[in-house]
């Protein structure tokens, strides 16, 4: 007859196919869960910049004068080139319209870009986006490109594009509007 306290527990055996199994579904959905990671940090850029430029366009219409949003440089993403807003943007009342914040411009925000995404802006003038006291870029046609920095994952890409009248769209993919 054997003892009660025999029967308790798990085996070595057990505990063993049961960690193989756990081993075998997590390598399953590792590649899920970082395409969903990247997917997130772009969404999370997308909703920045258009929150961002959605108040820039209000704050102009409301004070009168032009807002705008200008690309920070001198972080530790290293920048590829002028059009690379990767280190992320200050958005400011700019008195003399001229793009640069001065001495009586007044700071709205400053934006980091999510850590593992790329922003860069594809169209001329690359460093600024600005909007009038009317609510409505300066310059239309302009062109925002967000994309993972794994290049593995560029069909996550997107643009993020002006329309007539100021109307922001999103759509997949880095090509034309």
């Amino acid at each position: 007859m054997a003892r009660p306290d025999a029967s308790r527990g798990f085996t070595l055996v057990e505990i063993l196919v049961v960690m193989a199994i756990l081993t075998i579904l997590s390598a399953m959905a590792a590649p899920v869960m970082a395409d969903m990671v990247v997917r997130y940090r772009i969404d999370s850029l997308r909703t920045d910049l258009m929150q961002s430029m959605q108040q820039a366009r209000a704050e102009a219409l409301a004070r009168g004068n032009t807002v705008t949003l200008r690309r920070v440089t001198g972080c530790a993403t290293p920048l590829v080139d002028a059009k690379d807003w990767s280190c992320g943007w200050t958005a400011f009342v700019d008195m003399d319209a001229d793009g640069l914040e001065e001495a009586g411009d007044t700071r709205l925000q400053v934006v980091s870009v999510p850590p593992g995404t790329r922003l860069r802006k594809a169209t001329d003038p690359a460093e600024t986006q600005q909007f009038n006291q009317f609510a409505q870029a300066v310059i239309l046609g302009q062109r925002f490109e967000l994309s993972p920095a794994d290049t593995s994952y560029v069909a996550l890409a997107g643009s993020l594009c002006f329309s007539t009248g100021t109307r922001l769209r999103y759509k997949p993919g880095t090509g034309p509007c």
